[in-house]
């Protein structure tokens, strides 16, 4: 990653349960934070499974405050980013979008454990979190994210070519990335030749600002999401982008059905959604 005035006096917020893939996700923002000269906030939520483990440990009173007060001094030194803390009360799958506005957050990171066994962000919640944020927001799981710069981005529409060109511009600038679009092979000769022509031009574009770009398409033989997956753990990406529109139907693959299951993805290669048809604060980012 490198500093390119992205996202700059922002802030960055990372949810914790102190578990260990908790931790990557808090680095993983750090990292991020250090590029885009944002600030951290750590927010710890406070529910009933919180108690109930508190509890059950026999605690005390000021474990919470310690544990976050420990990622404050570890990042002290960390040049040039300010890690704040923060706790609410409530529940998961609504406080933390809550808490991203409240704090005027520009992007969120958070970790999973995947669909197994308990954990602070159980499937269906994470999912939760992340079709209803406002913002970017990143899926972590236990692996340290790769440094090769590479971002896939599966396009499955062709929608307007805009947005979505500022987003991938924001992020290849982010990461010092190199865009790699995965493209579904359709049956159907109208609509491949239509995503490929909407591809084209999103890889003239950005071949004009000097962002390199190169286009795969995805094998017939499996399925969409195993084919992006493959492709993504060969080219061991440090991400893969999703721009989705939960509003419209895509003519090939409904979103709500295929990358849900993304986000715990057993590569582990951490998956950012950005929703295009939600109030997004950010506006008309800059690029």
């Amino acid at each position: 990653m490198k500093s390119n005035g992205l996202f700059r006096s922002g802030t960055i917020l990372v949810p914790t349960d102190f578990s260990p893939v908790c931790d990557n996700a808090v680095s993983f923002g750090v990292k991020l934070a250090t590029a885009s000269g944002s600030k951290v906030c750590i927010l710890h939520v406070i529910n009933n499974k919180t108690r109930r483990g508190l509890k059950k440990k026999e605690t005390c009173p000021g474990f919470i405050d310690e544990k976050l007060k420990a990622y404050q001094d570890l990042y002290r030194g960390t040049e040039n980013v300010q890690v704040e803390t923060i706790q609410r009360e409530g529940q998961i799958y609504t406080t933390i979008n809550e808490t991203a506005k409240e704090i005027g957050a520009n992007m969120m990171v958070l970790g999973t454990h995947g669909k197994k066994g308990w954990q602070y962000l159980i499937g269906s919640d994470i999912f939760k979190v992340v079709y209803e944020s406002s913002v970017p927001t990143v899926v972590v799981q236990n692996l340290p994210v790769n440094d090769t710069g590479k971002i896939v981005v599966p396009l499955i529409d062709d929608y307007d070519i805009e947005d979505k060109l500022q987003w991938i511009k924001q992020m290849a600038g982010l990461f010092d990335a190199r865009i790699l679009f995965f493209q579904p092979n359709e049956t159907d000769p109208e609509l491949n030749n239509r995503l490929s022509v909407f591809i084209n031009e999103l890889g003239i574009r950005l071949h004009s600002d000097q962002i390199s770009n190169f286009t795969t398409s995805a094998d017939l033989k499996t399925s969409y999401q195993i084919a992006l997956r493959s492709y993504a753990n060969l080219q061991k990406a440090s991400l893969i982008l999703i721009l989705v529109r939960h509003s419209l139907e895509t003519p090939a693959i409904s979103p709500e059905d295929w990358y849900e299951d993304l986000l715990f993805n057993p590569e582990q290669i951490p998956v950012m959604v950005i929703n295009l048809t939600k109030p997004l604060w950010i506006k008309n980012p800059e690029v």
